[in-house]
């Protein structure tokens, strides 16, 4: 018995359509904020630091999918295909990671480093502050 393991077959594009629209479905009825100055530079040092990252941007065009707006999207493959979607709720301090699958799966954060952190554990952890905010 080989210890390798043989990769999972690629989605088709109709599949890929479909995630990405149970995706999309799901994350309408949460509205985005923008992220702030410090949240990015975050995003930024975790892709950084991520290496097996294939991309990870915020979608901020009007020219974009309007219900994608001010949301995080990262990539882990070269197909384009979003891996994950993370956003900050408008008007709350809660941040959710979307991720496809037969099912869309939603996981709720208290900070930006945290959700990072659960794709790929690279930054490190800060303490909580009394009555402040971390990323």
């Amino acid at each position: 018995m080989s210890a390798f393991k043989e990769p999972a077959p690629l989605p088709s594009v109709a599949e890929k359509q479909r995630r990405i629209n149970r995706m999309r479905d799901t994350i309408r009825h949460f509205p985005a904020r923008p992220p702030t100055p410090d949240e990015r530079a975050l995003l930024t040092e975790w892709l950084a630091m991520a290496g097996d990252i294939a991309s990870a941007y915020i979608v901020q065009r009007r020219s974009d999918d309007p219900d994608l707006v001010n949301r995080i999207i990262i990539v882990e493959s070269m197909d384009d295909t979003p891996s994950y979607i993370v956003h900050a709720a408008s008007g709350r301090d809660i941040w959710f990671l979307s991720y496809p699958g037969q099912r869309t799966k939603i996981r709720r954060f208290r900070t930006l480093r945290a959700v990072l952190n659960s794709i790929r554990p690279v930054l490190a952890e800060v303490p909580r502050c009394r009555g402040g905010k971390n990323s």
